[in-house]
């Protein structure tokens, strides 16, 4: 479409008339002429910059269907756990989780709810997303793949309102176990230390190598990397 304009350097953009880059490209004629004139403001970021994730979730596909509730509860936990732990590592904690769920005919569906307070502890992200699938999802075929994603995030350091009807001490209690297990982690490796109800059914919660597509740092749910 250019060189129709006979537009064929960044200097030809930078002297074209607005106009006529807003006639060819509508409002990205404005963005394109302001590149090309060096008309940008925004900061330089460091090299060594990480953009901050805008979600993080765990989602695969299990060894066989689940078709229990016992089967969804065990896969959300071990989801929950690898979701917590990325937002730990990120020293971030989130206000929201979504559920992913894919049924045994590949249809598939997500829902979503909002945590009481915002948190990074895996039982918290668990339980509400169990909470989700029970309330908001018709449990009627055997399911292919679960997947738990947080969103909407704060960082973990900031003053957190209380909820008068909320237990703090226990809320507290958990992020404290949460950073003991990091810990252990660090030393011993991510597998030296998880929940009993991960490892109740091994052959479901466990993904092979070939099969894993469990860490999505951004973005939506997907099923490619």
């Amino acid at each position: 479409m250019l060189e129709y304009a006979n537009i064929n350097t960044i200097g030809d953009i930078a002297n074209a008339p607005v106009g006529l880059l807003e006639k060819l490209f509508g409002k990205w004629g404005m963005y394109m002429h302001k590149y090309a004139n060096g008309d940008v403001h925004s900061p330089v970021a460091h090299k060594d910059y990480v953009r901050p994730p805008k979600s993080i979730g765990s989602n695969s596909t299990t060894p066989r269907d689940m078709v229990t509730i016992d089967d969804v509860k065990r896969v959300i936990f071990a989801k929950s756990d690898r979701v917590a732990s990325l937002l730990r590592k990120h020293h971030l904690k989130c206000e929201t989780v979504k559920i992913f769920i894919r049924e045994f005919d590949l249809k598939s569906c997500d829902r979503q709810g909002k945590l009481e307070m915002p948190s990074s502890a895996t039982v918290h992200i668990a339980e509400r997303a169990m909470e989700i699938f029970n309330t908001r999802y018709s449990f009627t075929k055997p399911l292919r793949s679960i997947g738990v994603r947080a969103c909407n995030f704060i960082p973990a350091g900031d003053t957190i309102q209380s909820n008068l009807f909320y237990d703090m001490e226990a809320y507290e209690k958990e992020e404290r176990l949460e950073n003991a297990i990091d810990f252990i982690r660090d030393i011993y490796g991510y597998d030296a230390i998880s929940r009993m109800i991960i490892h109740e059914d091994r052959d479901l919660t466990f993904v092979p190598p070939e099969y894993d597509r469990a860490d999505y740092l951004t973005g939506a749910f997907s099923m490619a990397k």
